[in-house]
C-alpha cells in the first residue's frame, strides 16, 4: 500500500510538471502586441492628416492632381479677383449669406408650453416624437406661419432624456422674421 501511494504521488508530480511545461509553451507561443489597436488607428489618422497638410502646403501642387497639367489663369480672370485673391462671385455669395443671417425680426414672443399631452396620448417610447410634433403644431397655430423651425439647442434639450421622458414644460422664444419664418429657441 505504501508503494502504491508513492506511485500515485509520483504520477501527480509528473502530471503537474506536464501542465507547467504546457503553460510555459502557451505563454511563449503567444506574441505580445506592442500597441493597442486604438493607438495604431490614431497613429494612422495622424499620418494621413500630416500627408494632407503637406500636399496642401507644397507650392509645386496648385490644386492639380498627379499626372494632370496645371492650368494657367487667363489675364481677364486675374483682373476680376480682389486683393485677397477671392473672385467677385465668391464675395457676392458671402454677402448674400450675411444678408440671410441678418434678416429683419418682425416679432419675438416668449411661450411656456406644457408637453403633458405627449405623456397622455402616446405610448412611452413615442413620447418625445409626439412632443416635437405638438411643439410644431403649437407654434404654427400661435404664430400663424407654416414655416416653423426648431433650433438645434432646443431639439437637443427635448431629446436629452431620451425618447421616453421629454420635459413636461418648456419656455421658448419664438422669433418671426420678415419672410414669415419662425425659429423656436430655448429660453
Amino acid at each position: 500500500m505504501a508503494k502504491e501511494r508513492e506511485g500515485e504521488k509520483d504520477g501527480n508530480k509528473e502530471m503537474k510538471q506536464k501542465k507547467e511545461v504546457e503553460l510555459e509553451k502557451s505563454t511563449v507561443a503567444v506574441p505580445q502586441k506592442s500597441k493597442k489597436k486604438t493607438e495604431q488607428k490614431s497613429d494612422q489618422r495622424e499620418q494621413k492628416e500630416e500627408q494632407k497638410q503637406t500636399e496642401l502646403s507644397s507650392p509645386a501642387v496648385s490644386g492639380a492632381k498627379e499626372g494632370a497639367s496645371a492650368t494657367k489663369i487667363p489675364d481677364e480672370k486675374k483682373a476680376s479677383t480682389n486683393e485677397k485673391g477671392a473672385s467677385k462671385s465668391q464675395k457676392e455669395t458671402t454677402e448674400k449669406k450675411g444678408e440671410e443671417k441678418k434678416s429683419e425680426v418682425v416679432s419675438e414672443t416668449i411661450y411656456t408650453i406644457s408637453l403633458a399631452a405627449a405623456y397622455r396620448t402616446k405610448p412611452c417610447y413615442k413620447r418625445t416624437n409626439k412632443a416635437i410634433k405638438f411643439l410644431l403644431s403649437f407654434l404654427k397655430r400661435h404664430t400663424k406661419s407654416e414655416n416653423v423651425h426648431i433650433s438645434p439647442s432646443l431639439n437637443s434639450y427635448i431629446w436629452k432624456r431620451g425618447a421616453r421622458r421629454p420635459p413636461r414644460r418648456l419656455q421658448i422664444k419664438a422669433v418671426k422674421d420678415a419672410e414669415g419664418r419662425v425659429t423656436a429657441e430655448l429660453l
